[in-house]
């Protein structure tokens, strides 16, 4: 079962989109036009006629921010936004140099 995490929707370029969460598995889909799902980490490499789906609003998985999902960074779990990213790669280095 699918729960969306915006309830009104998005309309992008002529395109309803719904963000959503799948209760068994965690993963985050965008429902686009009712008939069509991409995972969210897939939206920041869509181009060419696809490039509005740049433009779809995600919720970065550490913060809890909106952000287009064109100017968010892939992770392992999910989405993040860019300070969010940058903080994740200092704590890591962090921790390789054995602060």
């Amino acid at each position: 079962m699918t729960t969306p995490l915006n309830l009104k929707g998005q309309t992008i370029s002529g395109h309803h989109v719904r963000v959503q969460i799948n209760a068994e598995t965690k993963q985050r889909t965008a429902l686009i036009d009712g008939r069509m799902r991409i995972p969210l980490e897939l939206l920041p490499l869509g181009a060419g006629k696809d490039a509005w789906m740049r433009k779809i609003v995600c919720k970065c998985e550490y913060c809890g921010t909106r952000h287009e999902a064109g100017t968010m960074e892939q992770s392992g779990n999910g989405l993040q936004c860019g300070a969010c990213f940058d903080q994740a790669g200092e704590e890591n280095a962090a921790m390789d140099a054995g602060e």
